[in-house]
């Protein structure tokens, strides 16, 4: 969905892998899944703008519940997965603008 507004996409198997990836590439923004565990996805987020502060982190949660954590905290936009598609979209276009 992602490429269908023109950016370009990676994923990454594991938290780690995705650090490693980010350390690598140019990127605009990162999308980061919840889904992980609040933990590791705070450890994550973290380590990201730790690593690149000025890349913003938009954080994927599976519900209203999730969104206030350590995590999502330190994420510059949170979604709401059931909303994720056009929401994720918005998102990415909001932060990206803020830079």
């Amino acid at each position: 969905m992602l490429k269908e507004h023109g950016w370009n996409v990676f994923t990454a198997g594991s938290g780690h892998d995705g650090i490693q990836r980010f350390t690598h590439q140019v990127v605009d923004a990162v999308v980061v899944d919840l889904n992980n565990g609040g933990a590791e996805a705070a450890i994550i987020t973290g380590e990201l703008k730790r690593l690149k502060p000025g890349i913003p982190v938009v954080m994927l949660v599976p519900d209203e519940k999730a969104t206030e954590t350590e995590a999502t905290r330190l994420a510059d936009a949170v979604v709401v997965k059931p909303q994720e598609g056009h929401k994720l979209v918005g998102a990415l276009k909001a932060v990206l603008h803020k830079q």
